[in-house]
């Protein structure tokens, strides 16, 4: 697993999170099953770009804000 995809997808569950969005309407919204959803917040799976847009529309944020705070994370967990 690459840690990029392991700090992206710990940035998209906070995102979710924070919007009060379910895994299941996110899910719907991006035309996946939960199962694949959670496993990009897990970073089991790496994410598409295609999904990665969808999910920063449905998480009212920009494409560059959501890479931003996932390296910003990955900057305070030490892995840049």
């Amino acid at each position: 697993m690459l840690k990029i995809s392991k700090e992206i997808g710990k940035t998209l569950k906070y995102l979710r999170v924070r919007s009060d969005v379910s895994l299941e309407d996110a899910a719907i919204f991006i035309g996946k099953s939960r199962a694949t959803l959670a496993r990009y917040e897990s970073g089991s799976t790496p994410i598409d770009i295609d999904v990665l847009w969808q999910l920063a529309v449905l998480y009212k944020t920009g494409l560059c804000e959501l890479l931003e705070l996932a390296e910003n994370l990955a900057s305070a967990e030490g892995h840049c």
